[in-house]
């Protein structure tokens, strides 16, 4: 993990050892699909303290990875996806939702939401994206003043059959 992340992590987000490090998945069900899948998704730089699937489902329409932070992101934040052999790519198609929740801890109560279709998912291959949040500076409804320098956090995500011997690749 680089220092930057690491020191942003202590600053941002919720972090904690048994759950996915702030983040978390919602898999929605629907489509149609040949057998039980889970979703599943890691932080790139912390595959194996991050890594979590979802329940097995018939069908998956959509996953969300869901972080939360102590201190709001930039109303600019975006998604880039990744393809092998090409650069990272901004993409309009998978917007950040931002918003306080009370399903985040109280000290970490504002959240990120992506929104990632089934159809850019495959069984046991990766697909990669990156949340990246500009710089940013303002104050909190308590008054207190808060700064951060750009954060970015890459994540990957697959689907996995339920009889999967071992876990999705890393890249």
């Amino acid at each position: 993990m680089s220092s930057n992340r690491r020191t942003l992590s202590r600053l941002l987000s919720g972090a904690s050892a048994a759950a996915l490090a702030g983040s978390f998945l919602v898999a929605g069900t629907g489509t149609a699909q040949a057998a039980p899948l889970m979703a599943c998704q890691w932080i790139d730089s912390e595959y194996t303290q991050t890594y979590d699937c979802s329940e097995p489902a018939e069908g998956i329409e959509y996953v969300d990875i869901v972080e939360c932070w102590s201190m709001p992101p930039s109303t600019r934040s975006y998604v880039s996806t990744k393809v092998a052999g090409q650069p990272w790519k901004k993409t309009r198609e998978l917007p950040v939702k931002i918003n306080r929740s009370t399903k985040c801890d109280e000290a970490y109560p504002y959240r990120t939401r992506v929104r990632v279709p089934a159809d850019l998912l495959s069984e046991m291959t990766t697909a990669r994206f990156r949340l990246t949040m500009p710089a940013s500076e303002g104050e909190l409804p308590d008054g207190t003043p808060y700064a951060y320098r750009k954060t970015t956090v890459k994540y990957g995500a697959c689907f996995m059959p339920e009889d999967a011997t071992d876990w999705c690749p890393r890249k």
